[in-house]
């Protein structure tokens, strides 16, 4: 570009106007003399300005990044602006200066760290006043810990207490639990020892009910009803567990294996020389209870069918019924699983409102077939009528022990 099209008058401030002196308008008005030299010399310097002031800023801009962007000079002279990132990219060949000069604001910035992979990390950086907050609560923090140590360590000492009460507790039941068992051991030995004693009470006691005893041995109580009592609610219960969960439940005795740990008794006793109305009998040389008092008759079991008529109801008078016991033993909490032969009479009770009847459980499976070997045993042999007339443990032994003779031959 030629030097005399530059355009400088913008490089130099304009003179104030002020007004013209009469000697100066004249010599204006004058026509002035060009001097060919002069103009060229002019020209000259105006050139030289204009390259010095150039070259001036461009060492400054240099100095001061203005030209960092003139790699995007795109060949037809234009800059593309493309809009920067929410989130910076960080270069690991530049790292970031840090200002000297850092205000309050700005330290609460957090830092970014380059990592390996060209990853970074967003380190939060704490501010002055988050220092001052975390030297003010440091005392109080470890009070705090202390304070959670010392409820750890107590819990800790207490549940360490709880287990050895249990230990002990448990110790204890075991020791009971082995006492109990010895002495009904002991119970069942003599028992069996009695047994000539026994034989010679009932024999007395036969003389003196010898017209109750015949009534009752020649009296006809029917064969045993099944279609109206099948569960009691226990084993209802514990039913679909047999094949499933069999550690639950006590082993039933075989063939042989009888004895009186595997009977026990409830019901109403109210003959002439029964026991009276009672239940929770506990008969000695037995180790389970049987917690059933209410007979066939009685209305407040609810497990007979309500659609029967009163005659049909005075007619039944056997049942046998699946039945689930809890173990007697607080070490042995499995269940036994028996079967019970119900009997009532309520015709033959000397006391009307309590219906004369006893639900014996037999420890087993036992099948209806092997039910009705045991009732025709116990009616052909005497032995329910003596315990009808007398009403006594005696009686009662013996009617288990023709059961155990049945159940083990």
């Amino acid at each position: 570009m030629p030097v005399d099209k530059i355009d400088n008058s913008k490089f130099f401030l304009n003179a104030p106007s002020q007004p013209v002196k009469p000697e100066e308008a004249k010599k204006a008005a004058a026509p002035a003399v060009q001097n060919e030299e002069k103009s060229n010399a002019t020209k000259y310097m105006l050139g030289a300005t204009a390259l010095a002031i150039a070259v001036a800023a461009g060492v400054i801009g240099h100095k001061n990044n203005w030209w960092r962007g003139a790699k995007n000079i795109t060949p037809n002279g234009h800059t593309e602006v493309k809009p920067q990132p929410q989130t910076p990219v960080n270069k690991p060949e530049t790292p970031a200066v840090k200002p000297e000069n850092t205000s309050a604001t700005e330290s609460s910035i957090p830092a970014v760290t380059p990592v390996s992979g060209g990853k970074t990390i967003n380190t939060p950086k704490q501010s002055k006043w988050g220092k001052v907050k975390d030297t003010m609560a440091s005392p109080f923090r470890r009070i705090k810990e202390r304070r959670e140590a010392k409820r750890l360590a107590k819990e800790a000492a207490e549940q360490a207490e709880q287990d050895a009460r249990y230990k002990e507790w448990v110790e204890m039941r075991k020791q009971s639990d082995a006492g109990l068992r010895q002495s009904r051991a002991n119970a069942r030995q003599e028992v069996i020892a009695d047994t000539p004693n026994r034989l010679a009470r009932i024999a007395e006691k036969e003389k003196e009910y010898p017209e109750r005893v015949q009534r009752f041995w020649k009296k006809d109580f029917g064969d045993i009803d099944t279609e109206h009592v099948v569960e009691d609610y226990e084993y209802a219960r514990v039913k679909p567990y047999l094949t499933t969960n069999p550690e639950c439940f006590v082993p039933a005795p075989k063939k042989g294996e009888y004895d009186l740990r595997h009977f026990a008794v409830d019901g109403y006793w109210n003959g002439p020389g029964g026991l009276g109305a009672s239940n929770h009998i506990f008969v000695p040389g037995t180790e389970l209870r049987y917690d059933q008092q209410f007979t066939l008759h009685d209305p407040s079991y609810r497990q007979m069918s309500s659609d029967l008529s009163d005659k049909q109801l005075k007619d039944i008078h056997w049942a046998m019924q699946k039945v689930a016991l809890k173990g007697p033993y607080d070490t042995d909490k499995r269940y036994h699983i028996g079967t019970a032969l119900r009997f009532s009479a309520p015709e033959y009770a000397a006391d009307r409102s309590r219906p004369l009847g006893w639900n014996i459980f037999i420890e087993g499976d036992i099948p209806l077939e092997k039910m009705k070997e045991i009732k025709k045993q116990l009616v052909e042999s005497g032995i329910w009528a003596k315990h009808m007339a007398i009403q006594n443990n005696d009686t009662m032994i013996e009617v288990f022990n023709e059961i155990i003779r049945c159940l083990n031959r």
